[in-house]
């Protein structure tokens, strides 16, 4: 800042504050349920099914979760 005509500088003061209080409680538990169908690729002689992989995506309350199935079933 120039000093004024009278050659004091002009002065600016600044005064705050900030408060803050909360509380809070979450309590979540999820549970999900589906189907995903996959490809029996062979049936060993005991009766085993030789599945390919199969990928299914599920969204639910913008959050994506991605379940992969692979393995066998006997």
């Amino acid at each position: 800042m120039e000093p004024s005509i009278t050659g004091a500088s002009p002065s600016v003061d600044l005064t705050g504050s900030r408060n803050f209080k909360g509380e809070a409680t979450v309590d979540r538990s999820d549970s999900v349920t589906t189907r995903v169908t996959a490809e029996v690729l062979d049936v060993k002689p005991n009766g085993t099914l030789v599945a390919c992989r199969r990928r299914k995506k599920i969204k639910n309350d913008e959050e994506e979760q991605t379940l992969l199935c692979s393995g066998f079933a006997g």
